[in-house]
């Protein structure tokens, strides 16, 4: 195709169809397992609605390709950013979004790659790091429940003599969640 140029989109107060972040914040918030968030998000990137109050990006048109490379969604849900690229001559996607969750400061940003036939493109999930995230919150959430509970604080009144002082034992190590394998390596090796 001979089509060429640049331009520049900016559209408010809109809704973007084929993919939910709403509903992925809301349920999230009582998600303990990382496997519940990969069916959630299987979901909701095949249906509803995303309200937004700014989508905008500047893009090149070069023989019919069109790319962007700097895309923004703004939403009371979430934040995401996009770049890639749409061959019209060629009926082909290739692009990546990665979307931060507004009600969920402390979670990491999850994506997704779309690539493919304009007519069928695959959705090629990111979803390591918020997997990570979701199952530290579940451990601690454990940790939580199977911890013994720390006694009442002692009524005021007059003084009572303390205990003879025990040995301490010394404290375990703990060692942050990092480098946790995907949960699809989780699941394959307890099978």
């Amino acid at each position: 195709s001979n089509l060429t140029g640049a331009g520049l989109f900016v559209v408010t107060d809109g809704a973007v169809d084929g993919f939910d972040l709403p509903s992925v914040s809301e349920k999230l918030k009582s998600l303990n397992r990382a496997t519940d968030f990969v069916i959630l998000a299987q979901k909701a990137f095949s249906e509803g609605s995303t309200p937004f109050s700014r989508l905008e990006a500047s893009f090149v048109v070069d023989k019919g390709a069109i790319t962007t490379r700097d895309a923004v969604l703004v939403s009371d849900s979430a934040a995401g950013n996009a770049r890639g690229t749409v061959d019209l001559p060629r009926r082909s996607i290739e692009a990546t979004a990665e979307f931060s969750l507004v009600e969920h400061p402390n979670a990491p940003p999850f994506g997704v790659r779309i690539t493919g036939p304009l007519e069928e493109p695959r959705q090629i999930f990111q979803f390591q790091e918020i997997q990570a995230y979701i199952l530290s919150r579940g451990l601690g959430s454990l940790i939580d429940q199977l911890a013994p509970k720390r006694p009442a604080a002692a009524p005021e009144g007059p003084a009572v003599t303390p205990a003879p002082a025990t040995p301490v034992q010394p404290a375990i190590p703990v060692r942050p969640l990092e480098n946790l394998p995907n949960i699809k390596d989780l699941v394959c090796d307890m099978q």
